[in-house]
């Protein structure tokens, strides 16, 4: 059979498109040769150079057009471009250049007008309808209305719809719907079929139309929606994203320590599979059998930062250096402390070093400390009515704890296993002089006590308790001769006395606050020991047991209204502050007598028949090194 020669005009519009493609007009020269394979499809060489001006599919689709007239064609590389010559040099070749355009544009006025022949009643049949070629999922449109095509290509949508791709991640698959990713509607599809040909560039509308009377034109890509691609690979990424798990270190019940596994963490990769999603939508076969699809992602591997291997190596380290607890002692106070807790893991150290301390650790736990032991120093206080203080409170020391100095001293303790004890000292601020330094009153300057346990006797306890109180608070003023009798004044039930026994022309009779002796004796003890002088004092007329339980006999002193009475004086620069506390359980009962710093030494000694005659001897020795002495003779009727 002959060969079918090629049409003329084809081959003129060719010719223009490779002459345009010489200059880089690649635009135009795609435009052109077009418009001759329209003409004539058969011709092999515009086809081959129309896919070099394409790519992906349409170069493709040149190609298996080219290789219909051509076996044997291949898409060639586009030649480099011919620049025009600069101004100011001669040129032979642009009168020929200009002979060339000439004949493109001779060529394309050829091709135009015989274009237009017949234009206008396909225009006219093809009205509101699909323009011939025009394809979608297998089916032509041709012909068919917006509303026609969309009922045609619904049962593909909808078996369509039911499909999905299946996502490989690792060792798990994971599903995401088709309908996820696009919209299946049959009216969106049809009424870009019908769009076909319609385009606003008068070149693409009359090319399209065109290809259709010679080929197939596809309508069924459906788009791949980006922003629910985006939702669904994070919606992946959240299922079977891990991260990495680095080795701890791990304490044991019994104090040892041991280590974790670290585990290997994965993270997809967003771009690469969005890539291979988008790999997958491209090569769906929209003309095929509906059916699922595979997309095969990638996921980078995370590595912990601390392997299991390294930490092991640090065991033993780790093990000698927390085995013994770190004992702080803090002006006498014992604390200890876990030496894990104030070590940091999470730097491990050099090989045969041992782990440093945890400053944070351990600047946190000297604050705590600090908070326990600081005190300011605080001056002395005094409410006062008269001669008495009804509330009194020495100065406190003040007490701060150098947190600097000890942070560095636990720091470098921490560096060895050994469980000896730090010791620290606090530093001590004296407190500042207050109400009581300024009745000159700074410390104790005696103390007497007694013990009425051998005597057990509700009321008497009771008088010996109410009794205590008339002195307790009392101030003396220096030079001032204090009277028990004048202090307690009148003893009666409405001050709260009971009715107690006391010795009465040699005999035991019954008496409202009888035991209160008891707080005369443990007065005159008090006075006693600091060395004031003794105006007046009486022993009992009997020897009584309850006032030699902590003291030998001549200690005790009696006292009676209008009779007997204990007399002591003053002979300090300062106030003398009395503090009596009675104990009604252990049954004793303590006068503290606070004052003016005397520089005084008291020492007793007493001598007796053992039976009813008694001496009391005091040694007074004053810091100047003199001395003085007092003698108290006790003689008992029985």
């Amino acid at each position: 059979m002959a060969a079918v020669a090629p049409s003329p005009q084809a081959v003129a519009w060719a010719k223009a498109g490779l002459l345009a493609i010489k200059y880089g007009r690649y635009r135009d020269s795609a435009a052109l040769l077009t418009r001759a394979v329209k003409i004539d499809p058969m011709l092999g060489e515009a086809w081959r150079w129309l896919g070099a001006l394409h790519s992906g599919q349409r170069q493709a689709y040149c190609l298996r057009w080219a290789q219909r007239s051509l076996p044997q064609a291949t898409i060639p590389r586009l030649p480099s471009v011919v620049a025009a010559p600069a101004p100011s040099v001669r040129s032979k070749a642009k009168p020929q250049r200009r002979r060339n355009w000439r004949r493109i544009a001779r060529w394309s006025s050829a091709a135009a007008l015989a274009a237009l022949l017949g234009f206008g009643g396909f225009q006219a049949a093809y009205a509101n309808r699909v323009y011939p070629g025009v394809q979608a999922f297998g089916q032509s449109l041709s012909g068919l209305t917006s509303n026609e095509a969309a009922h045609a290509i619904l049962p593909t949508l909808q078996a369509w719809n039911n499909h999905h791709f299946n996502v490989q991640l690792g060792d798990q698959t994971a599903i995401v719907p088709l309908n996820a990713l696009t919209s299946f509607d049959p009216q969106v599809i049809a009424e870009r079929a019908l769009q076909i040909g319609r385009e606003d560039s008068w070149s693409e509308r009359l090319s399209n139309q065109s290809l259709g009377i010679v080929s197939t034109i596809k309508a069924d890509g459906l788009l791949l929606n980006q922003q629910a691609l985006d939702q669904a690979i994070q919606t992946l990424a959240e299922a079977s994203d891990r991260p990495a798990v680095d080795a701890q270190f791990q304490r044991n019940a019994d104090g040892t320590w041991a280590v974790s596994n670290d585990v290997i963490g994965l993270k997809l990769d967003h771009a690469q599979t969005k890539a291979a999603f988008q790999a997958a939508w491209d090569a769906i076969d929209w003309t095929a059998a509906p059916r699922d699809y595979e997309v095969l992602v990638v996921q980078e591997g995370l590595h912990p930062n601390q392997k299991a291997s390294t930490l092991n190596a640090m065991l033993p380290k780790l093990n000698q250096q927390t085995a013994a607890p770190l004992m702080l002692t803090i002006n006498g106070t014992q604390h200890q402390f876990d030496r894990a807790s104030l070590l940091d893991l999470s730097t491990l150290p050099q090989a045969g070093q041992s782990f440093g301390p945890n400053q944070p650790a351990i600047a946190a736990l000297v604050q705590e400390l600090a908070k326990t032991y600081d005190q300011p120093a605080q001056a002395s206080r005094l409410v006062r009515n008269g001669n008495r203080a009804t509330e009194w409170q020495f100065g406190q020391i003040g007490y701060t704890l150098d947190q600097a100095k000890l942070q560095a001293q636990i720091a470098q303790a921490l560096s060895t296993a050994n469980n000896e004890a730090l010791s620290f000292n606090l530093h001590e601020t004296a407190p500042p002089a207050g109400e009581l330094e300024a009745l000159g009153i700074y410390q104790v300057i005696g103390v007497g006590a007694s013990d009425f346990s051998s005597y057990p006797d509700y009321n008497r306890d009771r008088n010996v308790e109410v009794g205590g109180k008339e002195f307790d608070g009392l101030l003396i003023a220096p030079g001032e001769v204090v009277s028990f009798g004048g202090t307690v004044g009148e003893i009666s039930l409405e001050k709260g006395y009971q009715i107690g026994e006391m010795i009465e022309n040699g005999m035991s009779v019954p008496s409202i606050g009888g035991g209160i002796c008891q707080v005369s004796t443990t007065l005159f003890r008090a006075a006693f020991w600091a060395g004031l002088p003794i105006e007046e004092r009486h022993n009992h007329s009997w020897r009584l047991a309850w006032y030699e339980v902590d003291a030998p006999p001549g200690m005790d002193a009696t006292i009676a209204l209008g009779g007997p009475d204990l007399k002591f004086r003053n002979d300090t620069n300062g106030y003398i502050l009395i503090d009596v506390a009675t104990d009604l359980v252990n049954k004793n009962q303590t006068f503290t007598l606070y004052g003016s710093d005397t520089g005084r030494t008291v020492t007793m000694e007493a001598t007796g028949n053992g039976w009813n005659a008694f001496q009391i001897f005091r040694t007074i020795s004053e810091r100047d090194g003199t001395s003085r002495s007092d003698r108290w003779d006790s003689y008992y009727t029985q």
